[in-house]
């Protein structure tokens, strides 16, 4: 079995996504963002086993949480907060797309020894010192 640090690695390359494993405090230590890539920032993983009477390994769960994210415009609105209809907003540009990426994360799940138990995504903006938009999810992961 793989470790999920590996698996969430895989997908990443599989996608075309920037990884990044650490402490969120060091992640906030990122240099510049590029425009148009996606970031995965793996944030933790806590690693619970369960054993069976006898001593052998049942189950592991895995939970943690990800910051999936690209490079924030400061200068657009949240939403329509300016009414403007011509300009696209954060919502539209940067969380929109990553919720339908969030979509095939969900998927990759699927006919594998891993499953996707619980996932809680939150919407952010302007996140860390160099500025990201995009989801921060929390995951449940059982193998």
């Amino acid at each position: 079995m793989k470790d999920i640090t590996r698996v969430f690695q895989d997908f990443c390359l599989m996608n075309n996504i920037n990884y990044q494993y650490g402490q969120r405090h060091c992640l906030n230590l990122l240099n510049e963002l590029k425009c148009n890539q996606v970031y995965f920032l793996h944030d933790r993983n806590v690693r619970n086993k369960a054993n069976t009477q006898d001593g052998t390994s049942e189950r592991i769960t895995f939970t943690g949480s990800v910051f999936l994210v690209v490079k924030s415009d400061c200068d657009k609105p949240f939403f329509k907060e300016k009414m403007q209809q011509d300009k696209k907003n954060k919502y539209e540009s940067n969380i929109e797309p990553l919720l339908e990426l969030v979509g095939k994360f969900e998927k990759s799940f699927n006919c594998s020894d891993y499953t996707l138990s619980n996932i809680q995504i939150t919407d952010v903006v302007d996140l860390l010192d160099f500025n990201a938009d995009g989801l921060f999810i929390e995951y449940t992961i059982n193998v």
